[in-house]
């Protein structure tokens, strides 16, 4: 779970001020974010390419 400390850096990254309500609030869902991307890890992508886009993408100014 996200600490009130690392909310408080993000907050002061973003240059935002948040209230003790709203620190709590964002407390929880940061947890909850990275609570999900632990869950990703899990994921077997052994075999997988890897790729930055799912459809190729061409630049469409160069000839």
């Amino acid at each position: 779970m996200a600490s009130e400390l690392d909310v408080a850096y993000v907050a002061q990254l973003a240059r935002l001020y948040l209230t003790a309500d709203e620190t709590k609030l964002f407390q929880k869902q940061l947890g909850d974010v990275l609570k999900y991307a632990e869950k990703l890890n899990e994921v077997n992508v052994e075999g997988v390419e890897a790729a930055a886009h799912a459809v190729p993408i061409f630049n469409v100014f160069r000839a």
